[in-house]
C-alpha cells in the first residue's frame, strides 16, 4: 500500500520540481518584491497531492518543494499553495519549521504571509483550543517573532 501510495507521488512531485527547476532561493540582503507569478491552474492538483502526502508523514523533500513552489508563485491570485502550506505546518508542524528555518531569511520573510494565510484556512472552523492546534499556533507565534528580529 505505501510503494503504490509512493509510485501515485512521483508524477505530481516531478511536476513541481520542473516548474522550480533552475529558481533559487533568495540570498541573505537580497530584498524580494511583493507579487510574483501566479501558480498555473493545472498544478493545483500535484500542488493538492504533494501536500497530502506530506501531511500525512513527515516528509521533509515534499515540504521544502512546496516552500520552493511558493516562492516562485508568490502571487496571492491563487491560494491552493498558500492553502498547502498551512495544511503541511498543521500536521506535520516540526518538520515544517526545520525545512522553513533552513532556508535564506529573506525567503522565510517572502514565504510569512503565505503560511499564516495557509494556517488560518487550515484551522478555518476547528476548535482553537484542541492541543494540535494550540501548539501549531504557539509555535507559529515563535516563528513570527524570530522574523521580526531576523536580518
Amino acid at each position: 500500500m505505501v510503494v503504490l501510495a509512493a509510485l501515485l507521488l512521483v508524477p505530481p512531485a516531478d511536476q513541481l520540481r520542473s516548474r522550480v527547476a533552475g529558481a533559487e532561493a533568495p540570498r541573505a540582503g537580497e530584498i524580494i518584491p511583493p507579487g510574483g507569478v501566479a501558480a498555473p491552474a493545472e498544478d493545483h492538483g500535484a500542488v493538492e497531492s504533494v501536500a497530502d502526502a506530506a501531511a500525512v508523514a513527515p516528509h521533509p523533500e515534499l515540504t521544502g518543494l512546496l516552500m520552493q513552489y511558493m516562492l516562485v508563485y508568490r502571487s496571492p491570485s491563487s491560494t491552493v499553495p498558500a492553502q498547502a502550506l498551512g495544511k503541511v505546518y498543521l500536521e506535520q508542524t516540526e518538520t515544517f519549521i526545520t525545512e522553513f528555518r533552513r532556508l535564506p531569511v529573506p525567503a522565510q520573510k517572502a514565504l510569512w504571509p503565505f503560511l499564516e494565510f495557509g494556517f488560518r484556512k487550515a484551522t478555518e472552523g476547528l476548535n482553537k483550543s484542541i492541543p494540535k492546534i494550540k501548539k501549531a499556533r504557539s509555535a507559529l507565534d515563535a516563528l513570527a517573532a524570530s522574523l521580526t528580529n531576523a536580518r
